[in-house]
């Protein structure tokens, strides 16, 4: 059956497939909302893909028979999902999901802990979670990044005109996967910053990470898709799911 993709919100992270379904759910009823049903014999549905670190999904169209795919509607309605995206505080919720996931699976709760002592423990892990160490990672090559260093080269790449197609809270959680043409659009984003600096050297001064890390970066996203995963998820991968890795 023919098929073709629309795009992707949410920071849903894969194997939760739970939560993705219902994030892509609520993007498809918004589709609906604002672009109408799609032309006769298409359906709306989740798109799942293959990759080789697990599966990701995206909202798209689909058809039986010979006929192209309907264009006008998808450009449509990629523009809506794009808003749509941008507008739902996708990483506010993520913490609230967790919370109650973690009170189905295990009732159990600490006694006599003080409200205010609670809360400056949350706001110490929130600190700690931006020297965490994750991987952005393709089959070939891995970088490792500060969680706080990838954060700041996103509000980089997007000051300087890459526009996400999902809320950039989610692209920090590992495990996340980005497309190539994301990917070269970071890295037009950043290819343009660094022609400021050539022109303007002062400019550097302002950038708020270490500008040899983002050089590295650009260079890094501009080569095709990639995962962002936690620390140590690459050499997981390679042991279990890049297929010329595993023992024969």
């Amino acid at each position: 059956m023919p098929r073709e993709s629309i795009g992707q919100c949410g920071c849903a992270q894969y194997p939760d497939r739970r939560w993705i379904t219902a994030e892509l759910e609520l993007a498809i009823c918004f589709i609906r909302h604002a672009c109408g049903d799609p032309p006769p014999g298409h359906e709306l549905e989740i798109l799942w893909h293959q990759h080789d670190s697990g599966e990701y999904a995206t909202v798209g169209v689909t058809w039986e028979g010979p006929s192209d795919a309907p264009w006008d509607y998808i450009s449509h309605a990629e523009d809506a999902l794009e808003h749509f995206a941008q507008a739902v505080a996708w990483s506010d919720l993520a913490p609230f999901l967790r919370e109650q996931n973690d009170d189905e699976d295990d009732e159990i709760e600490e006694v006599g802990a003080e409200p205010d002592a609670e809360k400056d423990n949350h706001q110490a892990q929130s600190s700690d979670q931006s020297h965490e160490l994750i991987e952005l990672y393709r089959r070939d090559e891995m970088i490792e990044i500060l969680l706080g260093d990838w954060q700041t080269a996103l509000r980089i790449f997007q000051d300087e005109g890459w526009r996400p197609s999902r809320s950039t809270g989610g692209y920090g959680h590992p495990l996340w996967f980005i497309t190539q043409d994301e990917g070269k659009e970071m890295e037009r984003a950043g290819r343009s910053l660094f022609a400021k600096i050539d022109k303007e050297p002062a400019i550097s001064g302002s950038i708020p990470m270490n500008l040899g890390m983002l050089y590295r970066l650009t260079d890094f996203v501009g080569g095709g898709a990639f995962i962002v995963g936690a620390h140590g998820a690459f050499a997981n991968a390679k042991a279990n799911d890049f297929s010329d890795s595993k023992p024969k």
